[in-house]
């Protein structure tokens, strides 16, 4: 029987990596017996090394040359993309070495449809990916692999915020002044119509803002979001147009339609600019 060198460095990777997890960043590593595609499974510490209960499935590539890609299957991308757990590729650069160099990317976010794409076109059934300096993994990323969890749903919640974004930007372009370049109204005209709207909308904000790992996300992974600051900034006209709006009621002392406004079901933000109207 031999040992090819083949099976020597993807045996020395593995065993490298679950090391260095352990070593550097203090977290449990598990290397997995049976391998359908992943090779390792690295449990998430909090600051005090308490363990979270969350995990990131990991599938080593190791090699003794200095190539900085690695061919993945497309019947592994086809599983990694059904996973809730982010799924890292780690790809380690001279097994040989004294002291290998370690890239990583996470595979399961949007992008995976391109590479499960390209391995469908492809006769070997394999998509390539490709690594650079920037992926190198050092103890700096170790907070990121702790939010990691989040990464998956930052798709998600760019998606829910571009939908709702295009429909109140699309009710805003109405009010928009030109001459001003802001958002206002022309006269003081406007009926209960737009306050209506605003109220729907506050509860629409409710449910973008539900989304799991929300506050992980837009702390952590602020550099990936478009669409969210976007509904952000659309948010915040509408309701400075609302504030606005409320003021002219309130100049006009037409208290009880102020009033009904704090009442359920409309929204608490609703209810605390009308209370809070004349310090706002």
């Amino acid at each position: 029987m031999y040992y090819a060198k083949e099976n020597r460095n993807g045996d020395i990777g593995e065993y490298y990596f679950a090391y260095w997890i352990t070593q550097t960043f203090g977290w449990p590593c598990r290397l997995l017996d049976i391998d359908i595609g992943l090779d390792a499974q690295i449990e998430i510490c909090d600051e005090s090394d308490k363990a979270l209960g969350q995990f990131i499935a990991v599938q080593i590539k190791s090699t003794d040359t200095k190539k900085m890609s690695t061919s993945l299957k497309l019947n592994n991308l086809q599983y990694w993309s059904e996973m809730q757990e982010p799924v890292v590729i780690v790809r380690i650069i001279g097994v040989d070495d004294i002291e290998p160099i370690l890239y990583w990317k996470v595979v399961n976010t949007k992008s995976i449809d391109e590479l499960i794409k390209k391995a469908k076109l492809n006769s070997s059934k394999t998509a390539t990916l490709s690594f650079a300096e920037g992926n190198r993994l050092t103890i700096d990323e170790k907070n990121t692999f702790r939010f990691l969890p989040a990464l998956k749903n930052v798709d998600t919640l760019e998606e829910s915020s571009k939908v709702l974004k295009e429909k109140y930007i699309d009710f805003l372009s109405s009010y928009y002044i030109p001459s001003q370049q802001a958002y206002g109204f022309y006269n003081t005209g406007c009926d209960d119509d737009f306050i209506e709207i605003f109220n729907v909308f506050c509860f629409e904000m409710d449910e973008v803002q539900e989304i799991e790992c929300f506050t992980d996300i837009v702390t952590v992974f602020n550099d990936r979001l478009v669409e969210f600051p976007a509904l952000q900034d659309a948010y915040n006209s509408f309701r400075e147009l609302s504030i606005e709006y409320i003021r002219s009621l309130e100049h006009n002392s037409i208290m009880d339609v102020l009033q009904s406004w704090k009442e359920h079901p409309y929204h608490s933000n609703l209810a605390y600019i009308v209370d809070n109207i004349k310090s706002i």
